[in-house]
């Protein structure tokens, strides 16, 4: 039997980016500054804010590893 092929969810909003991981909008803002796989296009009264899941999680789950290690 073959296994499903992975298929990636892909969060195109600052909202929806937040609710996912149920942080604020502007926690979002502050991940983007440190490096995090969130694509930004548009001005700034236009900003247009995507990612993949499971790539945002990994970034996600691998930061807070390192805060850890530095407790």
């Amino acid at each position: 039997m073959q296994q499903p092929a992975y298929v990636p969810v892909i969060l195109t909003s600052l909202d929806d980016i937040a609710k996912q991981f149920a942080v604020s909008k502007n926690t979002i803002k502050d991940w983007v500054k440190n490096g995090a796989p969130i694509v930004v296009n548009g001005n700034e009264r236009n900003r247009r804010y995507t990612t993949e899941l499971a790539d945002l999680y990994i970034w996600f789950k691998s930061r807070n590893l390192e805060n850890e290690a530095h407790l």
